[in-house]
């Protein structure tokens, strides 16, 4: 579970960066909605 966690975050902050914080709040909606649906 911690596993998938830091996999997640490492996501969201790879596409933060690689988006330019434009898409941030997009990641990090749908990390958080895959996060509660497993």
């Amino acid at each position: 579970m911690y596993f998938y966690l830091i996999n997640y975050l490492l996501l969201l902050l790879e596409g933060c960066i690689l988006s330019r914080f434009r898409l941030c709040s997009i990641f990090f909606v749908l990390n958080a909605s895959n996060l509660f649906w497993q």
